[in-house]
């Protein structure tokens, strides 16, 4: 599939659940063949990682604009 994950250095909106991604909060991923970054949440709560469900949780469904994470 060509796909590789590393920890964001930058914020963005997750891909998956639709809200913010906070630097160093989760992954960017580069897909072969298409241009740009996509951001995702962690998939486990280490080394300060949010995880999707944990957005979820705390702020319901995501709206137009990305709600940014504390």
């Amino acid at each position: 599939m060509g796909i590789s994950s590393v920890r964001n250095q930058f914020g963005g909106q997750c891909y998956k659940c639709g809200f913010w991604v906070e630097p160093g909060t989760g992954y960017f991923e580069k897909e072969r063949g298409k241009k740009g970054w996509r951001v995702q949440h962690c998939y486990r709560t280490h080394n300060g990682g949010v995880t999707c469900e944990m957005v979820k949780k705390k702020f319901g469904k995501p709206v137009d604009d990305p709600v940014k994470t504390p």
